[in-house]
């Protein structure tokens, strides 16, 4: 859908005083400015807000969700493909905060091993360790194998203006998880191996 056409359904919105709960559209903006050191006028953060707002009540929510956030890229701020690709990191590390949590939990302990493997030090506490976040980590992809569609068809992904979007990026973020947890289990195998 291009500009024009997403803004012609915003005007199909019922002009109401209905109460919108925006705090993921507000927690995303203080995040998204705070993390580039943005600023952002008011009528910038207004139009925003009107974007993402309309979105919502397109979809018959009463409040916002990540999907909503995807309105964004509508305003001709995110024609840039550098404030864009702000944008999408942003989301990414606020979608996907438990999973870098865990890679980099994963990361860490990995690459001491792999070292204290390679320079055999690796004790036996360490092993029995590598071996049980093995089996967290194989764990780990079979659930985030299952709930890729659940996740997909979540009101937190659809949506009647930004699905594609949403869908497109929740998918590439999806398989780059399972593609690095992947890497992690093979290098625990390694380890214990």
């Amino acid at each position: 859908m291009n500009k024009k056409e997403f803004i012609e359904k915003l005007e199909e919105v019922e002009k109401d005083d209905l109460n919108i709960n925006d705090k993921v559209f507000r927690d995303f903006i203080k995040f998204f400015v705070n993390s580039y050191n943005l600023t952002i006028d008011k009528e910038t953060f207004s139009h925003w807000n009107y974007l993402v707002i309309n979105t919502t009540k397109y979809n018959k929510r009463a409040f916002t969700t990540q999907s909503d956030l995807w309105a964004l890229v509508y305003d001709d701020y995110f024609d840039k493909n550098e404030n864009l690709d702000l944008f999408k990191n942003a989301l990414h590390n606020t979608m996907f905060k438990e999973q870098i949590k865990y890679l980099n939990q994963n990361v860490k302990f990995k690459d001491d091993y792999a070292t204290k493997k390679d320079n055999k030090t690796l004790s036996q506490i360490e092993i029995r360790h590598t071996k049980k976040l093995l089996e967290w980590t194989v764990n780990y992809i079979e659930e985030l194998k299952k709930a890729k569609q659940s996740a997909i068809q979540s009101n937190q992904i659809d949506n009647l203006l930004t699905k594609d979007f949403s869908i497109e990026f929740f998918i590439e973020k999806h398989d780059y998880f399972l593609k690095v947890f992947n890497w992690h289990k093979m290098g625990f195998e390694i380890i214990i191996g």
